[in-house]
């Protein structure tokens, strides 16, 4: 939810709008194995706070190091506040000298009951006095076996160390200089791995459209398209110590959007998880594209020859298990109807599909990464002016449906059931599915379908864009008749190249 600064930002006349997007080149097994091993810490340190996830600093503490304490009202003296919840990440006791050199570095370990891999580290120094360290000594260890051993100079809070080292169980860091002379070291976490994120320095333009299909017709997938100034040639073939040979499909991609506050402080959208599905080199930028997790449900298929009688909601958490996928929000209408049926292999995207038509819901993917089976959203949660559109809406009438057909099987046998409108002219739809067993169920499918094929009226809107409204969500829509029509949103495409606009699909409801 967003804060109601950023509502009076969005809508601004003037605004300036962020994007970052975040590559996680990750070895997600190493936190959880982690026993990390400090050295003597401030008396305000908390050490505990490394391997929390949590990668900014919440406070600056004010502490007589040279030239740190500003007498501008940000600091916070020792004593004023509990610092409980705070996040202080480790402080060292020792400080470096008028040189920003450790007369003896602190040392921190972090060692392993297994090994593990990596293609390098990323260190979180403190991003709220943008202190960090300058030079380190970063060691990798198989028991005590030396497998790296390199001096690595810093500039930078979120410090990016790239060095692929396999089968390691300890690292050990020496910090040996500071950013600035006479200061503590102030480390907050530690990635074991990569994680690159590219902001409006690097990103030459990023192109994100999120679909659905309201009458689960097909399940479109949401598609992610950006370009990256790739003057460093990180992203080239040829570059051995840069980031293309890292890069394989599948590769998390992470998205936030964001606009700048009145304050002057960016507040940021999380636009969705999407996974790396191809890329190319050029010589001056990297293209790439990436997919969310639905696309990939095509490739996997499902069968299960035992008939069974469970509710949609059981036979949805069967097929999602068997794909991998943990996160998911059904809707608790899928537990009311109960289908008895054996499963012949099928797409899990399929599959799903014909779930979702059984009980009248649409499939999508939610900026959370969670597949999302559940009715069409009516609850109207925004709207759309003029004064944000580059040109009224464009307004036009779908196709004529004045038949659907529904087949539904009753013990493995198929049926048919036809809903009809009355009217001469019009096409027929056809859905299928192994899901729906009564012709109470088929009657109850095919009106439904029927009725908000009725609604044709589809709106399509080039404006400025608003990060929060996405698919699956009802909003009002000025137009120039007077009609400002509610409309569910069936696709979002938000286009950014330092500024961020867009377009707006849906249907009157």
């Amino acid at each position: 939810m967003s804060s109601e600064a950023y509502k009076k930002a969005i809508s601004n006349t003037i605004r300036e709008t962020k994007a970052e997007i975040q590559f996680d080149f990750i070895d997600v097994t190493a936190i959880e194995d982690c026993n990390p091993i400090f050295p003597s810490q401030a008396s305000f340190s908390n050490a505990s706070q490394i391997l929390n996830g949590n990668i900014e600093k919440s406070i600056k503490i004010a502490t007589l190091e040279r030239n740190f304490w500003k007498l501008d009202g940000t600091y916070m003296n020792l004593g004023y506040k509990e610092l409980s919840n705070e996040e202080i990440g480790f402080i060292s006791e020792i400080m470096s000298n008028d040189d920003g050199v450790f007369q003896t570095p602190p040392i921190i370990s972090f060692e392993f009951s297994a090994m593990h891999s990596s293609i390098g580290l990323t260190l979180f120094f403190d991003n709220a006095t943008n202190n960090y360290a300058k030079k380190m000594r970063i060691k990798f260890y198989n028991d005590t076996t030396v497998l790296s051993d390199e001096i690595f100079v810093n500039d930078k809070v979120r410090c990016i160390y790239t060095n692929k080292i396999e089968n390691y169980n300890k690292v050990e860091i020496e910090f040996l200089e500071t950013s600035m002379p006479n200061r503590r070291l102030r480390f907050l976490d530690i990635i074991f791995g990569i994680i690159q994120i590219y902001d409006d320095a690097q990103i030459v333009n990023c192109n994100l459209t999120r679909e659905f299909n309201p009458f689960s017709e097909n399940i479109p997938s949401h598609e992610l398209s950006f370009e990256i100034d790739n003057l460093s040639k990180e992203f080239n073939l040829i570059n051995p110590s840069g980031l293309y040979s890292y890069l394989q499909k599948r590769q998390l991609v992470t998205v936030r959007m964001g606009v700048v506050l009145g304050n002057g402080v960016s507040e940021f959208i999380d636009m969705g998880k999407y996974y790396l599905s191809e890329w190319e080199t050029k010589k001056l930028t990297a293209s790439l594209k990436a997919k969310d997790v639905l696309s990939f449900l095509e490739e996997i298929t499902y069968s299960n020859d035992t008939v069974q009688t469970k509710t949609l909601k059981e036979f949805a958490i069967e097929i999602l298990n068997y794909a991998g996928i943990i996160d998911y929000l059904l809707d608790d209408s899928l537990s009311s109807i109960t289908a008895t049926t054996s499963i012949t292999e099928n797409s899990v995207k399929e599959l799903l599909k014909q779930i979702a038509i059984a009980n009248n819901c649409v499939i999508f993917v939610d900026k959370d990464n969670k597949i999302n089976i559940t009715p069409i959203n009516l609850t109207i949660s925004n709207n759309i002016t003029l004064a944000n559109m580059y040109d009224v809406p464009n307004i036009v009438l779908d196709e004529l449906i004045n038949r659907v057909k529904v087949t539904y099987f009753v013990g493995g046998v198929s049926n048919e059931y036809i809903a009809n409108s009355g009217e001469v002219e019009g096409k027929e739809k056809v859905v299928s599915s192994i899901f729906i067993n009564t012709v109470e169920q088929a009657q109850a499918v095919a009106n439904y379908l029927l009725n908000i094929y009725q609604h044709r009226t589809k709106y399509k809107v080039n404006w400025r864009q608003d990060l929060e409204i996405d698919v699956n969500q009802t909003v009002n829509v000025e137009d120039d008749f007077n009609e400002n029509n509610n409309v569910i949103i069936t696709k979002q495409e938000f286009k950014y190249a330092g500024y961020l606009s867009g377009n707006t699909e849906g249907r009157a409801v």
